[in-house]
């Protein structure tokens, strides 16, 4: 069965499209990171009461929770 190629330009464009973006990674050209600043003028909440139980099992370790600015707010 043959094909005419006009029929299958959007499938080879979609194709092609797919092959040349794929890991497409935008940076600064020089190589440095951008930091975004952000200040806060309020402080957090108050450390949750936490009860700390036994571990698991060996190797686990108790990372105790903290106030994270996310979004405007503390979570």
């Amino acid at each position: 069965m043959y094909r005419s190629i006009a029929g299958a330009m959007p499938l080879l464009a979609a194709m092609f499209m797919a092959a040349t973006l794929t890991g497409c990674v935008v940076s600064p050209a020089n190589g440095s990171t951008v930091v975004r600043e952000e200040v806060v003028l309020r402080a957090p909440p108050a450390p949750l009461l936490e009860t700390r139980v036994l571990a698991p099992g060996p190797g686990y370790v108790w990372i105790d929770g903290y106030w994270n600015w996310v979004g405007g707010r503390h979570l």
